[in-house]
């Protein structure tokens, strides 16, 4: 039915998604912002790029002493500073082995990701999974983020295949808008913590092992 698929990476190759999203709130906790966890839960997927912390840092400037560049700065900081784990410990159960099971079977494979070039490079580096992907994409490589899907369809060309022989595999709101903006059949990844709205996928499944029924 296919001949490739193009994946996203937090929340569907990496379980990523909760520990970024804990640590965004610590870095607004540690500032004395009132910011609720879940009130981030919008920014997953990338909507339009930092635009979602610009708008927390617009509603909270009063208590804030600096400009937005270097709250901005000083939150990625704080992330990477505290992100010094072994990564092999937060891959989702069937990614080595769907991955695998691809590369024997010869599908194409790629990545499309909100997440920047060097997160991703340190990820699929350190766990050994560079070697899967004939295409890797990430959103500080195009203007606007998911769900444009001009990322999707830059994937498409790289490719040099057409959508309808190519699927899918998003967790979030915005990253399903994008691969279905894309023409592409869309697989979501059950999402039981978020509340995302994955009703636009084609199909949810609750992890990558029930992708092998739809190969």
């Amino acid at each position: 039915m296919f001949n490739a698929i193009i994946f996203d990476f937090d929340g569907v190759l990496f379980d990523s998604q909760k520990w970024v999203t804990k640590l965004e709130h610590s870095f607004f906790m540690s500032k004395g912002l009132p910011v609720k966890e879940e009130d981030l839960y919008y920014t997953i997927g990338t909507a339009d790029g930092e635009m979602p912390y610009y708008k927390i840092y617009q509603r909270h400037c009063n208590l804030i002493n600096t400009d937005y560049g270097i709250f901005k700065k000083e939150m990625q900081e704080y992330i990477k500073s505290r992100s010094n784990y072994d990564f092999n410990n937060i891959i989702l159960p069937a990614t080595r082995k769907l991955l695998a099971y691809l590369s024997s079977k010869d599908y194409r494979v790629a990545l499309a990701s909100s997440s920047d070039s060097n997160y991703i490079s340190r990820h699929l580096k350190e766990t050994k999974l560079e070697e899967y992907f004939e295409v890797v994409l990430t959103g500080d490589q195009f203007k606007e983020a998911k769900p444009n899907p001009e990322i999707y369809r830059c994937c498409l060309t790289k490719l040099g295949l057409n959508s309808n022989c190519v699927c899918a595999v998003e967790d979030s709101t915005n990253g399903i808008k994008a691969a279905k903006g894309a023409d592409l059949y869309t697989f979501a990844i059950k999402d039981n913590y978020f509340g995302m709205d994955q009703s636009m996928a084609d199909k949810i499944i609750l992890d990558l092992a029930d992708l092998f029924d739809f190969l």
